[in-house]
């Protein structure tokens, strides 16, 4: 992998892309750090595998019930709307 400053990459950006497209990628540096990569574009989106976690997960039946210590901090210790002055 090639390792560019930015004026440099600014110089060669026509060479850079064409290797990008031919797989290889660079990586642009700003005061020796490396800031951006230029990498070849995937065409193809990786394909989705429905199912991966069948029978893995296993969500209870009590799932969404509200848990009431969490209620009971929320409610029990302030008004949920303030008292206004007159």
């Amino acid at each position: 992998m090639m390792k560019l400053n930015i004026a440099e990459a600014k110089a060669q950006f026509s060479k850079l892309v064409n290797d990008a497209a031919r797989g290889k990628s660079t990586i642009i540096a700003r005061g020796g750090r490396p800031v951006a990569r230029i990498v070849p574009f995937a065409d193809q989106p990786s394909e989705i595998k429905f199912g991966t976690y069948k029978g893995k997960l296993v969500i209870p039946k009590d799932f969404d019930v509200p848990d009431q210590d969490i209620v009971d901090m929320f409610v029990g210790s302030a008004p949920l709307v303030p008292e206004r002055k007159r």
